[in-house]
């Protein structure tokens, strides 16, 4: 069975457009994927305000980081999760929590979970 729904282009702002932006599970080992994608984010041009969240680091990239994104207190547009499939419901639960309507998972390991 085929399941059919609209996509409102409202509802994809937050992804296109947004005007805060969480890395969670951002570090500061150069040349792996969480550093990569916050270094991307602070260099291409983005105007917004970026919000490393790391349970280990202060700042990174001379930006103060958070150890868990419902640390935060301003508003998140998005959150990008750079985690281990492992804790990523983690992250995803806090979002939750936190009001993060648009969220993007950047991950491994989902096999072993079976089937979706």
């Amino acid at each position: 069975m085929t399941t059919r729904f609209k996509i409102h282009k409202k509802n994809l702002k937050k992804f296109i457009y947004p005007e805060s932006v969480a890395i969670i599970g951002a570090n500061n080992v150069k040349g792996t994927v969480p550093h990569d994608i916050l270094i991307n984010v602070l260099n291409t041009g983005f105007n917004g305000i970026v919000f490393p969240v790391s349970p280990g680091e202060k700042s990174i990239a001379e930006v103060k980081a958070y150890k868990y994104v419902i640390d935060i207190a301003d508003t998140i547009d998005l959150a990008i999760i750079v985690f281990p499939s492992s804790v990523c419901h983690l992250a995803l639960e806090q979002c939750g929590q936190k009001g993060i309507k648009a969220v993007i998972i950047i991950s491994a390991g989902f096999k072993e979970v079976g089937e979706a």
